[in-house]
């Protein structure tokens, strides 16, 4: 349809129509009303004239209804761009490339990412359709998929959250048994997945019903909890790619949020340590009121001058070689002495960020803390290249002996150690101080510097703890 109507000739068999009309109304006319006159003339041209105005209505009439057409038209175009800028806008801005109708339906499409992704973080409730079920499509995939390169990390909800409660769940009128069955089956299917080699990490949560959020490199699948029960089947998905001004930036910050908030779930050290990740164990030791901490025989340099950090004594675990009987066996191997396990009252974490958190392990004797550190051997993004320490309590019986992977052990009060980790002591500076010292002194200008154990040990000394209290003095 064109923007502005156009006139139209009547054509010939319009005239042929309005012709005939004309002649019966004429004889109706004069037969019986109009004979008195006297002059069939006068008939005519009233006759006449009466036609004329309806055919000139019917004109008129024709005209103005196409121009009404006509303006609505594009009054509809208008809109119709308008509306089409706006969702344009609205992929460009916010990054929203398609909205599917249920999960199900985006289900295809999120098979694909799981076939080829390499960073892979699901933010999950119960993930019954997920991971908590008894056939679940993302454990079936990542089970098929080649490990290379790969890594995933899964945040789901806990047992003991607020709103997965047995009065919460009531309300909502959900199966209890089901929902309890769910989340075991996520932790049983977790605990397959890093059994098939693959490098998984998981955490549990205890937040509300608000989003499921699926990341894949650089695409996200972002669905709202909006109904009670049966989401997977009724909410909308919406596939959300990654850009400057992307919702996917929002949402990658919540994860990463949670995932930082949260410690990793209690249990067993092998639940809690991927078994794909680099691992090992270290001693903390107190004799004499001061602890005992070993320093590395290789160093750094910074600020042109060389860096030596001291940790914990321990080292790399082996294959197939448990935790305690990695602290066991470095700890004889670095010191010569008799080690002797002492279980901590409670445990804590270590994160990459420096923070210091609770967690609950159920390994005897119980481990002091677990320690995420950057591997450098493999480098550090992201979340990708940690290595865990298993920190135990210890008592040394014997003399100690100087091994060959190290350059020599600290002897230092608390106040000092918090005194190095807060200033970068220089080596003269250390002994200044009244730190005593056991090996082959590093260069007075040597900074040295707490890592791993001894930086966890100065952190909770900072807070007011002292972890080694089952030690005694």
């Amino acid at each position: 349809m064109s923007d502005r109507p156009s006139h139209r000739v009547p054509g010939l068999i319009e005239i042929a129509i309005f012709g005939s009309i004309a002649g019966v109304i004429w004889l109706g006319l004069y037969w019986t009303g109009f004979k008195f006159v006297g002059d069939p003339t006068v008939v005519s041209w009233i006759t006449g004239a009466v036609v004329l105005a309806l055919w000139s209505a019917k004109l008129f009439t024709g005209y103005a209804f196409q121009m009404y057409i006509a303006r609505k038209e594009r009054a509809w175009k208008q809109e119709a761009e308008r509306s089409s800028t706006s969702q344009r806008a609205v992929s460009d801005q916010l990054g929203i490339e398609r909205v599917y109708k249920t999960l199900r339906e985006a289900a295809p499409d999120i098979l694909r990412e799981l076939e080829r992704a390499k960073e892979i973080r699901l933010f999950l409730q119960v993930g019954r359709y997920m991971l908590g079920g008894d056939h679940t499509f993302v454990y079936d995939a990542l089970k098929k998929r080649d490990r290379k390169d790969l890594y995933v990390r899964v945040l789901h909800a806990s047992k003991d959250s607020p709103f997965l409660s047995e009065d919460r769940l009531r309300t909502r009128r959900s199966n209890i048994r089901a929902v309890q069955a769910g989340l075991e089956n996520v932790l049983l299917q977790v605990r397959a997945l890093r059994d098939e080699g693959i490098r998984l990490e998981s955490r549990q949560h205890q937040e509300p019903y608000l989003w499921r959020l699926l990341f894949f490199d650089e695409v996200a699948y972002v669905s709202g909890y909006f109904f009670e029960k049966d989401n997977d089947e009724h909410a909308v998905v919406y596939r959300i790619v990654k850009g400057d001004k992307s919702l996917y930036q929002i949402f990658e910050r919540y994860f990463e949020y949670l995932w930082e908030h949260y410690p990793p779930g209690s249990g067993t050290l092998q639940e809690i340590i991927p078994s794909s990740a680099e691992s090992g164990a270290a001693l903390l030791v107190r004799r004499e009121g001061r602890f005992v901490l070993m320093v590395f025989d290789r160093s750094k340099t910074v600020d042109n001058r060389p860096m030596y950090r001291f940790a914990g004594i321990g080292g790399k675990r082996t294959n197939n070689e448990t935790w305690l009987q990695c602290a066991m066996r470095e700890g004889r191997e670095e010191t010569g002495c008799t080690v002797s396990i002492v279980s901590a009252l409670e445990s804590c974490y270590l994160d990459l960020l420096k923070r210091v958190g609770p967690i609950n392990i159920s390994d005897e004797p119980r481990p002091a803390a677990v320690i995420e550190t950057p591997d450098e051997g493999t480098g550090f993004r992201a979340g990708w290249g940690k290595r865990y320490t298993t920190v135990y309590l210890a008592s040394l019986e014997g003399e100690l002996h100087l091994q060959s992977e190290i350059r020599g052990f600290l002897f230092v009060s608390g106040e000092l150690l918090l005194r190095m980790y807060r200033e970068s002591l220089t080596f003269k500076a250390f002994k200044d101080a009244g730190g005593e010292y056991k090996g082959d002194n590093p260069p007075n200008d040597a900074i040295l510097r707490p890592y791993g154990a001894a930086e966890l040990l100065a952190l909770t000394l900072e807070s007011g703890k002292d972890l080694l209290a089952p030690l005694g003095l």
